[in-house]
């Protein structure tokens, strides 16, 4: 009987790196866009785990990279990862191997970054993430409020006449009314 295939979810990471809008910027200054605990992580797998042969590394951290994004991290997913060949599966097996073990370092930076975050600023980021996601799926959500009814007209000639005081003022009595 054959082995399972090694599975490792990647919540908490993609969704932080996406979230810090990582995601789309791939490029060659990707390592300059990088917080630094993400590249100290990527660097430290690639030489202890991928390791070296004749002075180069035997794993492209750019590769590293771009695997700390899947959901989750398997050798067939990483074969995913653009390369310009088609990667081997001992390859992949090793690129996978070496992104786990970069994903525990950067999983316990966030981690310990996250409990440092005061309570009340957690509600809130989490109460924005919800009115964007109630936003864009047509979700009628509490955190909307009710549409404001059209200003008259009556109001609206006091501010075309220059009468800016007596504007504010009918206008914040029908807001308030």
């Amino acid at each position: 009987m054959a082995r399972l295939p090694k599975k490792t979810d990647n919540e908490i990471v993609a969704e932080w790196l996406i979230e810090h809008r990582w995601k789309e910027t791939l490029n060659s200054d990707t390592k300059q866009k990088m917080p630094a605990f993400v590249e100290e992580a990527v660097w430290a797998a690639v030489y202890i785990v991928a390791g070296t042969s004749k002075g180069k590394v035997n794993i492209s951290p750019k590769l590293v990279f771009k695997c700390l994004m899947l959901d989750p991290i398997t050798s067939q997913s990483v074969k995913t990862r653009e390369v310009g060949y088609p990667m081997k599966d001992s390859t992949a097996r090793r690129l996978a191997q070496t992104t786990r073990f970069a994903l525990k370092g950067i999983q316990g930076r966030i981690e310990a970054y996250q409990q440092q975050i005061p309570e009340d600023i957690m509600r809130i980021k989490e109460m924005e993430r919800n009115f964007v996601t109630a936003y864009y799926t047509g979700f009628q959500s509490p955190l909307f409020s009710k549409p404001l009814p059209a200003v008259p007209d009556k109001i609206l000639k006091l501010r075309a006449d220059g009468k800016y005081l007596e504007y504010g003022e009918a206008l914040r009595d029908f807001r308030i009314n």
